[in-house]
């Protein structure tokens, strides 16, 4: 499990790259930065499973994404983008606004995380004939963006110091791990809390059986040897 240092460390060296790149998937970028403030808050969180080693980022990026779509669903009928910084425009920003949602996340995986067709696939789970396909429209994009020119490389040099110089998170990473400490404190209380609300009401049950009266018991009579009562119906006179 990662320590303190090695959590702060990623903090710091990564929020603001997690966040561009987050802002070209949605073009959103008030959103993006609290996106990934959030899942770097439900990382720390669920730490247990966050792999520092292997693919950080992607795990980030990943969830802030979910995130981003779920967010789209409950504000699909609000108007606006979200916002940018100001008036400045980022050109690969608004190049890939021409594309639909996995084509977006598609372009932003391939141009800024070096990721091939099948890894995206993988990542995203799009086809991998619909990766490509959704490629192809981005590199056309991006060159009409750049005056017909296909220099993506600078455009994504632009959004990088763009997100550099203007995503600055309101929590620190004490901060975010203390948000995150908050949680796992009070889902462990929740399930304490179910689990002996479920105890008392079995306790409660079994005191109320236990206190339930016996059905009376008919003690044997020689007129009735095995204790039953049998009525007799008398029947008239024809």
């Amino acid at each position: 499990m990662m320590g303190d240092e090695e959590f702060d460390a990623f903090f710091s060296v990564s929020y603001s790259r997690l966040v561009g790149q987050l802002y070209a998937m949605t073009g959103d970028w008030v959103g993006a930065q609290e996106l990934v403030l959030e899942a770097f808050v439900r990382a720390w969180d669920h730490r247990s499973q966050f792999d520092l080693v292997a693919a950080p980022d992607s795990w980030i990026r990943t969830v802030a994404w979910h995130l981003a779509g779920s967010r789209r669903r409950r504000e699909r009928e609000a108007a606006g983008d979200g916002g940018s910084a100001g008036a400045e425009r980022v050109t690969f920003v608004e190049a890939l606004r021409r594309l639909g949602e996995d084509q977006r996340c598609a372009a932003v995986l391939h141009y800024l995380c070096d990721l091939g067709i099948e890894e995206i696939a993988a990542e995203t789970g799009v086809a991998v004939e619909a990766v490509g396909a959704g490629l192809a429209r981005a590199r056309t994009a991006l060159a009409v963006a750049h005056d017909g020119e296909y220099r993506y490389e600078e455009l994504v040099e632009e959004l990088y110091d763009f997100a550099n110089r203007h995503a600055h998170p309101h929590l620190t990473a004490q901060q975010v791990r203390e948000q995150g400490d908050r949680r796992r404190l009070s889902r462990r209380s929740a399930t304490v809390g179910g689990v002996g609300a479920l105890a008392l009401a079995g306790v409660i049950l079994v005191a109320l059986l236990a206190g339930k009266p016996s059905p009376p018991t008919v003690t044997p009579t020689a007129s009735h040897p095995t204790g039953t009562h049998h009525v007799v119906t008398k029947r008239s006179p024809s």
